[in-house]
């Protein structure tokens, strides 16, 4: 393996990846060492290694990596899947999220102003040096936020989900090491954890993961320089993370990010409908039969709306546009896909802290009780 770390530093260090012509060709630089193999793979599933070929991108993966030459093998990796990989995510913008206002000026006033009024923010001790949790119920939004800020502020996004932890053959913690390490050294960035309660979680007899947390609680402590470097986790279990993480100075910042409101519905409908060939939709009815559905249900119920349409002009070649009744089949045929999570929740027993400390989905699950008691029979979501 260090044989391998090696030819890959005096690659990158001389250039060489620029003469690579294939994918295998490079898999065979990496010789025998699986989590080379498995880094390079990247460009076989998304498609990046020809892109870059054909743009001579290869020279800026070759400078990308030159920091890291001399770094440890599990640093070196990590920034060779980073580089490899499509690290810039999905071209996301701001622009289309929609209902979040708050958190956006939020995300920009902390992390794009600062470097735009560097003397400013360090005279009224605005430098980025803590990071924002997002949590609430999955597909509502949490990972698209991430991926808009990425591209809003044109920095390096470093993704990571507990999948990614499953999969590596380090430990949690030359992994975590390494990206920060990669964070640092290509500032402005953004450190993204998905599933953040398997990295972050409450310290058990898994010593792996109990060092995963000890290790964020060290990069993440007064004693480490993280201006620029921007920390986010998402997580849809916020009572299974530590909180030493969630005190001031780690994670300060938690958002929560739940069912659209009434208003968001509306907007969601409005963005998710607007490409599409489409009749006068009763809006109203879309908004109030949807109650407790997350941002990706109704982009789905839009999707559904579709599909029959196109089914009708397959079966019988008829030519028609999207109306509420395509809608409210939809909305009928598909219920919420976060109750589960709400009824999840509802049977854990909260403390006292976590009760105040997310209290906004305290909140939401009362709306969500009476829901259940009052509209049982009637309602969309069971």
């Amino acid at each position: 393996m260090d044989e391998t770390a090696l030819t890959l530093r005096n690659v990158t260090k001389t250039n060489k990846f620029c003469e690579v012509k294939s994918v295998e060709q490079l898999i065979g630089l990496a010789g025998s060492c699986y989590e080379l193999e498995a880094s390079i793979a990247l460009l076989k599933s998304n498609g990046e290694f020809e892109k870059w070929l054909k743009t001579n991108k290869l020279h800026e993966l070759a400078n990308n990596l030159k920091p890291f030459k001399n770094q440890p093998l599990p640093v070196f990796v990590e920034a060779l899947k980073v580089f490899l990989g499509d690290h810039g995510g999905k071209q996301v913008s701001f622009d289309s999220l929609t209902g979040i206002d708050e958190l956006k000026r939020f995300l920009v006033n902390r992390f794009v102003k600062p470097r735009q009024f560097r003397e400013k923010a360090r005279e009224l001790r605005q430098e980025v040096e803590d990071g924002i949790m997002f949590y609430g119920p999955p597909g509502c939004g949490k990972t698209m936020v991430g991926l808009a800020l990425a591209n809003e502020s044109n920095s390096l996004l470093i993704y990571r989900s507990a999948a990614d932890l499953e999969k590596t053959r380090c430990n949690a913690t030359e992994m975590l090491h390494g990206l920060f390490t990669i964070a640092r050294k290509s500032a402005p960035s953004i450190l993204f954890f998905d599933e953040f309660e398997y990295f972050g979680q409450m310290r058990s007899n898994d010593s792996r993961l109990s060092m995963a947390t000890s290790l964020f609680l060290s990069e993440m402590g007064g004693n480490k320089k993280n201006e620029e470097i921007l920390v986010i986790g998402a997580t849809n279990y916020p009572w299974s993370i530590d909180p030493a993480l969630l005190r001031t100075g780690r994670f300060s910042h938690l958002f929560y990010m739940g069912p659209p409101n009434q208003n968001q519905r509306k907007e969601l409908f409005k963005f998710y409908l607007n490409d599409l060939p489409c009749e006068k939709i009763d809006l109203n009815y879309c908004v109030n039969n949807t109650n407790f559905y997350s941002c990706s249900d109704i982009s789905q119920l839009c999707r559904d709306a579709a599909s029959f349409v196109w089914n009708d002009f397959l079966q019988n070649s008829v030519e028609r546009k999207i109306g509420t009744e395509d809608l409210k089949k939809a909305i009928k045929r598909r219920p919420s896909s976060i109750v589960h999570w709400f009824d999840l929740f509802k049977a854990h027993s909260p403390t006292t802290e976590q009760q105040i400390r997310f209290k906004k989905l305290f909140d939401d699950l009362e709306d969500y009780k009476l829901l259940s008691n009052d509209t049982k029979k009637n309602s969309n979501i069971y």
